[in-house]
């Protein structure tokens, strides 16, 4: 299980200025900077949309690490959330199990392992698209963490809930959490409140031959409403190292992001 992992991003440019080239006039320099992000252009959101969000992840750790952090450091140090407020929203990632996917005490039960988790950083999990910022090319880190039900039992699970039926094997995991973008800005001013945008499975997920998954989440957010994220990953082994190789596009409009 470690080695599956939930979402996606990243990408970095860079620009070499020989000293000896002749200036450019102002409509140039204006162009050059609206390239690199940092000009007057925002991104965009597509007709009929309400939110339009793209991330990546190309990064990797060493394959004998896992994927995934204590999940505590999520909630405590990126969510800045309370005892209370953690409790409260473990018991919501339960309860959704149970409802949509017929999974009661997930936290309790032989064939299911239940727990927290926040992926790790090294996979440069990054958000490059946003809709009306000014995404730098090296894109916004995306944080990613919250709560997962494993199917432990060889033998698989039949689900229940709005799933009544299906069948899935040893290995799918069913995930409910927040995606947390730092977004940043230049200069030394303070830095915007993080964009965050709760996420919850809307079907299994169910691993791929090659260690990776497409998935579908419902979503919701303050700022863009409520919407849907489709994406997949496509591990890549090398010299010991873990390469998720994942991508996620988020949408959001009056039909849930459809």
């Amino acid at each position: 299980m470690r080695s599956h992992s939930l979402f996606a991003l990243v990408g970095l440019i860079g620009a070499l200025v020989h000293p000896s080239r002749p200036a450019v006039d102002a409509d140039a320099a204006r162009a050059h900077e609206d390239a690199r992000g940092h000009g007057s252009c925002k991104d965009t959101t597509p007709e009929g949309y309400d939110g339009f969000l793209v991330f990546m992840a190309n990064g990797s750790i060493p394959l004998s690490d896992g994927f995934f952090l204590d999940g505590a450091i999520f909630q405590e140090q990126v969510m800045g959330r309370t005892p209370a407020e953690i409790e409260q929203n473990r018991a919501d990632a339960l309860a959704y199990f149970e409802s949509r996917f017929g999974i009661a005490d997930a936290d309790a039960r032989p064939d299911v392992s239940f727990f927290g988790f926040y992926a790790d950083p090294r996979i440069n999990y990054r958000a490059y698209v946003i809709s009306g910022e000014r995404v730098p090319p090296e894109g916004y880190e995306v944080h990613d963490g919250g709560w997962i039900a494993l199917v432990t039992d060889p033998a698989g699970l039949t689900l229940g809930g709005e799933l009544a039926g299906v069948h899935v094997p040893a290995g799918t995991f069913f995930s409910f959490g927040d995606y947390s973008i730092e977004v940043t800005r230049p200069g030394r001013g303070r830095d915007p409140e993080p964009i965050v945008i709760h996420y919850q499975c809307n079907d299994p997920l169910i691993p791929l031959s090659n260690g990776g998954e497409v998935f579908t989440c419902d979503l919701l957010s303050g700022e863009f409403g409520a919407g849907r994220a489709q994406g997949m990953t496509s591990p890549v082994i090398e010299d010991g190292e873990l390469r998720p190789n994942g991508r996620t596009v988020l949408t959001f409009s009056d039909e849930g992001g459809l």
